[in-house]
């Protein structure tokens, strides 16, 4: 049986659609997976959206990438993609690139065929190491950015990744080792409230003259770029970080104009200034999921399906945490964590599951934080893989 792979750009744009589309079939019968909008990937003119896999998304501005798709004996069994961030490998002085959007039937030769050919892109553009899975890349602030290793029978958070379970198997066949863990952590959302932690809140407060308020709908672009700031400084020493860019944050924008709900992403200020902020967003998933139905499972259709039933929506994904590091003494995380679990009872009744993710795993403070106090449990672990070429 033959194998041909076929490399191609950006601007080749039958095979990219090949690309996109590929994961439809390919998990066809399995129920936990959702694919993401066509749009997020190809664009949406009318949604207003930059497609990940077009020269004018964002993230371009600086990534070299590279994408290809395997056949054997004519037929589309696989994918992959290349991609070296000229920006991360400068901030971190380090010669990576990461593979991306693999997708693979399970067969070695297959996989392995995949991976050497990203490998060797790699060595010609002079790399050390090349990292994933990802989207693109392994990014902290990008989506899809790992490895799912266990739990494969709970469907996926918002942006979280899921594929078929030999995955893992298969890099680690190939020679890649472990690079870094991630955690969800699986929270009680009827968490108790004592009075307590009611009157230490009170005391925080007032000893510190924190304020707090929600995400202002109405200047979203002003409010992601104060998220934005926070994030930059508050996470700078984190494992695999890089700086989100002004116009990625525009982005992030028309994307939270979609989803958020006002009262779960609050910001905490002294002397009216914004030093920290917590984010909840529902877990779009349980509407994108594919259904059988005479309207079909077009971006419009799934997304109408999310405003009809976002109230409905049972899952919240405790997204992003951010506080400024001279602040960090203040208790202004544990305050906004503590004012949008009381908003989530009252704004959204229904929920019933709040997932915190992605938690690096030597963030032992967090963790054993919520696994003490009774808050949750680590529910499923993510994995980065890196490969010394």
């Amino acid at each position: 049986m033959s194998i041909e792979i076929v490399g191609f750009g950006l601007e080749d744009k039958k095979n990219i659609k090949k690309f996109a589309m590929f994961p439809w079939k390919h998990y066809k019968k399995d129920p936990h997976y959702v694919p993401r909008l066509t749009g997020e990937l190809l664009g949406n003119k009318l949604l207003g959206m930059h497609g990940l896999l077009t020269d004018q998304h964002p993230y371009h501005e600086h990534a070299e990438v590279r994408h290809w798709l395997i056949y054997k004996s004519g037929k589309l069994v696989g994918r992959v993609s290349g991609a070296i961030n000229q920006e991360y490998n400068k901030l971190h002085d380090i010669k990576l690139a990461n593979f991306g959007f693999f997708e693979c039937i399970n067969d070695e030769d297959v996989s392995k065929a995949l991976l050497d050919t990203v490998c060797n892109w790699a060595r010609e553009k002079g790399m050390e190491v090349v990292r994933g899975p990802g989207a693109y890349s392994n990014i902290t602030h990008e989506p899809y950015q790992c490895c799912l290793i266990d739990n494969f029978h709970d469907d996926p958070c918002l942006e979280m990744p899921y594929h078929h379970p030999y995955y893992a198997s298969l890099y680690e066949k190939y020679g890649f080792k472990k690079a870094k863990d991630y955690f969800a952590i699986e929270m009680s959302k009827h968490h108790p409230y004592t009075e307590k932690e009611t009157r230490l809140m009170g005391l925080v407060k007032k000893r510190y003259k924190l304020e707090t308020r929600p995400l202002n709908m109405k200047n979203m672009k002003k409010e992601v770029h104060t998220i934005v700031r926070l994030y930059n400084e508050s996470w700078l020493n984190n494992w695999g970080f890089l700086p989100i860019k002004e116009s990625e944050g525009d982005a992030l924008a028309d994307t939270l104009m979609l989803i958020a709900v006002p009262e779960l992403i609050r910001f905490a200020m002294i002397d009216g200034k914004e030093i920290a902020v917590v984010g909840f967003l529902p877990d779009l998933h349980e509407k994108f999921v594919r259904k059988k139905s005479l309207f079909g499972n077009s971006d419009i259709i799934r997304i109408a399906r999310m405003y009809l039933g976002k109230k409905n929506i049972e899952r919240y994904r405790f997204m992003f945490l951010g506080v400024e590091p001279e602040y960090r003494h203040t208790g202004a995380d544990s305050l906004l964590s503590f004012e949008i679990r009381l908003n989530l009872d009252k704004v959204r009744p229904k929920a019933k599951r709040v997932e915190a993710s992605l938690l690096l795993e030597d963030n032992h403070a967090i963790i054993n934080l919520a696994q003490k106090r009774g808050m949750g449990h680590i529910n499923k672990t993510y994995r980065v893989y890196d490969y010394k070429l």
